[in-house]
């Protein structure tokens, strides 16, 4: 299981609340730490006088009394998944492989692969955050280090959605050789995805959309990343998540003939580039850096969330004052950190080859 890592800075969302509503969230009882995934993801309502969570932003609510107020909800934390699609996300990544060395040899293992997860339209419930119950492999063309879905792809996709009844909820891909971490490329897409899916989840008073990334590679392991997105448009992102992984497994049979079929759907639907037995400079150079990049914003967050962690309880009157001055240095802080570890690759690949000249 992946370890949970909740990213904790959030928008300030008063002006959300300047709409008339007469919606009450009567879940009163803030002694008692949540249970449950839907009792953690909740809103709370509470007293002015109680203290406030440093992690999401305490918000006075006019329809409410004058000593209440309304915390917004968690981020989803954690990737809702059958077994079975779960197992067919690992195989999809096993086949891509397969067809590779059956087309190019042994060391052209390298290949990225891409699906679709979905739900049944029946099983989503509003409430709660819904399950993976299936992939879909769309046509696409794919190499060592991205993959491509034409608009064409995109459209049939939505056409199979609509006649079968399915909900988008994201996407999941394989990293060929490389470990698995958020690329720039993965990010970028995901946000992409998440303005394509129609898929909320009703909280209290707030009506969240999320979309499900998954990255993974043929020996199982596997990363989660969730993006939650809020009424005022702040866009939380929850990376290296747990996975509840629910239902029963394949029988041994069965996950072999599901294995044939996935690998069919991928030789008809997948147009590889076959990769390069020894990568170019470029490729390398951006592949460590990236991996470099993603590595050191995973642990920038660890850091900040430690710093939230310390905040004295009376920050709340200074929250917004101190949310802006960190987002600015985020801001100034990476956009000196690519070109830095761009820098620190280029070094590296010039140590690597000159220990290589030297054997």
């Amino acid at each position: 299981m992946g370890k949970k890592k909740n990213v904790k800075v959030s928008d300030s969302l008063e002006d959300l609340f300047g709409v008339e509503s007469s919606e009450r969230n009567d879940n009163t009882d803030t002694k008692n730490q949540p249970t449950s995934i839907k009792e953690r993801l909740q809103p709370k309502k509470t007293h002015a006088a109680t203290k406030k969570s440093k992690s999401h932003r305490m918000l006075n609510i006019p329809q409410l009394t004058g000593t209440e107020m309304i915390e917004c909800p968690h981020e989803i934390d954690s990737v809702f998944i059958t077994q079975k699609a779960f197992d067919d996300i690992i195989m999809m990544a096993r086949a891509i492989n397969e067809i590779s060395r059956e087309r190019w040899g042994s060391d052209s293992q390298k290949l990225e692969v891409f699906c679709y997860v979905l739900t049944n339209e029946s099983d989503f419930k509003n409430d709660f955050p819904a399950r993976i119950s299936e992939i879909y492999i769309p046509h696409h063309s794919a190499s060592e280090t991205a993959v491509n879905v034409s608009t064409e792809a995109v459209i049939e996709v939505g056409e199979y959605i609509k006649e079968n009844k399915k909900i988008l909820l994201g996407w999941a891909h394989s990293h060929g050789h490389f470990k698995v971490y958020s690329s720039k490329t993965d990010e970028q897409n995901h946000k992409a995805l998440l303005n394509d899916t129609s898929n909320y989840i009703t909280l209290g008073h707030f009506k969240i959309k999320y979309s499900y990334g998954i990255t993974v590679i043929e020996d199982g392991t596997h990363l989660g990343v969730i993006l939650s997105q809020y009424p005022c448009g702040h866009i939380g992102r929850v990376e290296d998540t747990s996975f509840d992984i629910q239902g029963p497994r394949y029988s041994s049979k069965e996950k072999e003939n599901r294995y044939l079929q996935i690998k069919e759907q991928l030789e008809d639907r997948v147009d590889l580039v076959r990769p390069s037995i020894q990568p170019s400079r470029e490729d390398s150079l951006k592949n460590i850096s990236e991996e470099f990049v993603s590595e050191y914003i995973r642990n920038l967050r660890k850091a900040k969330n430690l710093l939230y962690d310390k905040l004295p309880d009376d920050m709340d009157k200074h929250f917004e004052l101190f949310q802006r001055v960190l987002q600015e240095y985020d801001t100034l802080l990476m956009s000196t950190a690519e070109e830095s570890f761009t820098n620190v690759s280029e070094k590296l690949l010039s140590a690597m080859k000159q220990y290589n000249n030297s054997i």
